[in-house]
């Protein structure tokens, strides 16, 4: 209906909520086409705000995907256009969630693997900040749930159990199961490096079969590599060789490249 617009705020809009249904709906390669679509709308109409959610499509898709150099350059064009002030009312509009959050959030997990260690640390703690600001329960889990990534990737259980817990605070306050599966996951892997392996192992798997269940497949790909490694270091070789089989299969199915490298890494350590 909004195409005969053309280059305009609303056929922009219309246009970005069909690139969060396509990405919701599995079709990663279509998303990665529509944010493309977007960025260069919002080029076109020079609009600073929509710049920033154009980017803002784009590095949520290219993470999934396992774009690392394409996730972190779409961040930091995120980061140079947030304001705060300008800003806050986005969640409104564009997926329920503050931009500004996502950037540093998403960030800090890009910028890790792109060898921006130090940089990285201090952006994961910035989205905690600025979700407190926003005042928004889902930013401020979507800040605290890629804290948790992050303090995964560093191997820093204590802040990952720290994060895990005020995760699951916000959503029992706010009555939201999907961030609540992902503290579940968080706090699990912090149990497995904190001295109880069995245990962590199958809470993370709990919650992992909750999310297929729900068909909430995001970050599944880094999440099934997180539980192989758990049950490879049980001496459970087997079961390790089968989970990444599975998630390999969900990888195809999703087009999710997100910590794929390590899933070949750890089917090496298991054969």
């Amino acid at each position: 209906i909004s195409a005969p617009l053309g280059d305009n705020p609303l056929h922009f809009r219309a246009r970005w909520n069909d690139w969060m249904h396509t990405g919701l709906s599995g079709n990663l390669p279509g998303a990665s086409d529509r944010a493309d679509f977007l960025v260069a709308m919002a080029n076109r109409l020079g609009a600073q705000d929509l710049k920033l959610q154009a980017h803002h499509a784009r590095w949520t898709t290219a993470l999934l995907r396992g774009q690392v150099a394409v996730t972190r350059d779409d961040v930091e064009q995120g980061l140079a256009l947030y304001d705060l002030d300008k800003h806050r009312g986005h969640w409104a509009i564009y997926g329920a969630h503050d931009p500004g959050v996502c950037a540093h959030g998403t960030g800090a997990g890009a910028l890790w693997q792109a060898g921006f260690a130090d940089r990285a640390a201090g952006i994961a703690e910035k989205a905690i900040q600025l979700g407190a600001e926003v005042r928004h329960p889902f930013s401020l889990a979507i800040a605290f749930w890629y804290a948790g990534f992050y303090a995964i990737m560093v191997g820093a259980p204590e802040a990952a159990r720290s994060h895990a817990g005020s995760l699951a605070e916000v959503c029992a306050q706010a009555r939201m199961p999907m961030p609540a599966a992902l503290a579940q996951m968080i706090g699990g892997w912090a149990t497995t490096r904190l001295g109880e392996l069995g245990r962590g192992a199958d809470q993370m798997e709990t919650a992992f079969r909750g999310l297929l269940k729900n068909k909430q497949r995001g970050y599944l790909t880094f999440f099934g590599t997180l539980i192989a490694a758990a049950k490879l270091e049980m001496g459970r070789a087997e079961e390790a060789l089968n989970l990444l089989d599975e998630v390999q299969q969900l990888s195809v199915e999703s087009h999710q490249q997100m910590f794929i490298p390590d899933l070949h890494r750890l089917r090496a350590d298991a054969l």
